[in-house]
């Protein structure tokens, strides 16, 4: 039998290195996909636009749609050891957990007319667990989520409470200019807590990646151009965050009884 030149051998040695990589490659997470679908139908009229109903008929349902996923988190046992309170559960589905939008339509009941907003919450199992983690160790970030929660709650309630008043006083038909401002400047204040979440969950990805870029240019192995690039994208996510609390300070602040809301 001819002996096998050493050139020969390569090939044979890349086949076997690389099947040695896969074999001490980590196994998969064990997990899967979960979803939960959640509707709303928003009955508006009266001194309700259409445009400020959408906007609460879409924070209502994906507000609902997250607590309806949140109790695959709060079963979680990092959580339970971290004895986290149930009133974080919904900041933390929040910072982890994307709910989006997935039909709106318009329709009528009645005299009265409405919108139906679908919302989407997909669970993946295997990676929640370690997305859960670190947010639980970063206490200041779980914090700001919470308030925007609370805050976006306060609204809903404020939201709820204006119908109530809209109903009795008018019905679909009837139009109050008071409430009709009260109905927007809260509507307009929904929307900047919806930016300001978004803007946070996007800073925290801007920040990892930073963290990560700057690791690697410190280890050689990312040039200056990349980790000037990954710091204006953070820069950029900082200044969204600010802006969308500037929008939400002001919204707070602006009159409601006698004029526009701002």
């Amino acid at each position: 039998m001819p002996a096998i030149r050493q050139k020969e051998w390569v090939p044979v040695v890349r086949f076997l290195t690389a099947m040695l990589v896969i074999l001490l490659l980590p196994a998969p997470a064990p997990g899967e996909l979960r979803t939960v679908t959640h509707t709303v139908q928003q009955v508006f009229g009266g001194s309700q636009s259409p445009d400020d109903a959408r906007i609460a008929a879409v924070a209502k349902a994906k507000r609902e749609a997250l607590e309806m996923a949140g109790t695959y988190i709060e079963s979680m046992t990092v959580v339970r050891d971290a004895r986290v309170a149930a009133d974080e559960v919904l900041a933390l589905s929040a910072g982890v957990l994307k709910a989006e939008v997935v039909s709106q339509r318009n329709y009528v009941t009645g005299d009265a007319f409405g919108i139906e907003v679908a919302v989407r919450v997909d669970v993946d199992t295997s990676a929640l667990d370690k997305r859960v983690k670190g947010l639980l160790e970063d206490r200041k970030y779980l914090k700001e989520l919470q308030s925007a929660r609370d805050r976006e709650k306060g609204l809903l309630d404020r939201i709820a409470s204006l119908e109530r008043e809209n109903a009795r006083l008018h019905g679909p038909a009837g139009q109050d200019g008071r409430l009709g401002r009260e109905f927007h400047a809260t509507a307009r204040k929904l929307a900047a807590v919806a930016s300001l979440e978004r803007a946070l969950v996007d800073r925290k990805a801007a920040e990892r990646e930073l963290s990560r870029t700057r690791s690697l240019y410190q280890a050689g192995l990312m040039p200056g151009s990349q980790l000037r690039e990954s710091q204006a994208r953070y820069d950029e996510a900082e200044a969204s965050v600010k802006r969308a609390e500037a929008t939400l300070r002001n919204g707070e602040q602006g009159p409601v009884e006698g004029g526009s809301a701002r």
